[in-house]
């Protein structure tokens, strides 16, 4: 729709009107925390986790008119069948980062197929106005992230941290949830990458601590992995978003797989080296797959 503007002015009109659609969902959210701050000392906030997050649900079930606004980005999309991705059901889905547009696009193309989605988020993000305290209210798992130059001032730190998330997901077992974990850690940049092992063309390696956390952590409630593999088909893999909201980039392939949890996929990450091998060498592989399908898409 606005591909006739000039890129720039399409660009600055798509990042407010994501913005306002954003301040919406997030200005709604926070009109209903009285209401669990109320019933926390009780226990019973528990009860509201479907109503705190129902405008979130509204925002990502919606974004799909935002991308139709900036124009036609030909959306080359690859989704498994419906009896095997069921929004009743909680699982974990993984995927490769590259641009902060990567969220809303994975939220919107399987908006009627995943469980209410759920992210780990630093915990710095706290503070940041309406986006923090908003991700709070819907129990969004916070983490910090601790040093080495932390844990030696204070060693009983260990572990805190981990305690903690463990608890907000256990507070999650009973609610239908779909875990997102971003596996590189971080958005992939050309710097990045240069300074890493580069064990795959186009992907940083996977860690798999937090992946196996979760996993753990949620007590057998996950019933499988949704691998999601986004392709840009841009030259300027450090501009995506912006390119993107300014009608430059002509296409966007999309790849989502479940792939059934294991029994075998359970153990203890931290004192059972064995398990902890094999886990890696699993998502090492899913990894593989995944490079060697950008460099398919892409060829």
């Amino acid at each position: 729709m606005l591909r006739f503007l000039p890129g720039p002015v399409a660009g600055c009109i798509g990042i407010l009107f994501l913005a306002f659609h954003t301040a919406l969902a997030g200005g709604s959210i926070l009109l209903l925390t009285p209401l669990k701050l109320v019933l926390r000392p009780f226990r019973l906030d528990t009860k509201l986790i479907g109503l705190m997050r129902f405008p979130f649900h509204i925002w990502y079930k919606t974004i799909h008119f935002y991308f139709g606004l900036l124009g036609n980005v030909e959306m080359d999309i690859h989704l498994p069948p419906k009896e095997d991705l069921n929004p009743e059901l909680s699982g974990l889905l993984i995927s490769n980062h590259q641009s902060w547009l990567d969220i809303p696009l994975l939220l919107s193309v399987l908006r009627n197929r995943l469980s209410s989605p759920t992210f780990f988020l630093k915990k710095q993000l706290l503070y940041v106005p309406l986006i923090g305290s908003s991700a709070w209210a819907m129990d969004m798992i916070f983490v910090h992230r601790i040093t080495k130059k932390e844990l030696r001032k204070n060693p009983a730190l260990r572990g805190r941290d981990m305690e903690t998330a463990k608890r907000k997901c256990r507070k999650l077992k009973n609610y239908p949830t779909s875990f997102i974990n971003f596996c590189e850690g971080t958005r992939i940049t050309e710097e990045k990458y240069e300074k890493s092992a580069k064990r795959y063309k186009h992907l940083l390696a996977p860690k798999a601590g937090g992946a196996n956390f979760t996993l753990n952590a949620m007590e057998g409630k996950l019933k499988h992995f949704v691998d999601v593999t986004i392709i840009y088909h841009s030259e300027r893999q450090s501009h995506i978003l912006w390119d993107f909201v300014c009608c430059r980039i002509p296409k966007i392939s999309f790849y989502a797989r479940v792939i059934p949890i294991e029994s075998d996929m359970y153990g203890d990450y931290n004192k059972d080296s064995d398990y902890k091998q094999r886990f890696q060498e699993k998502l090492n592989q899913i990894w593989k797959e995944k490079d060697e399908l950008i460099s398919e898409v892409k060829s």
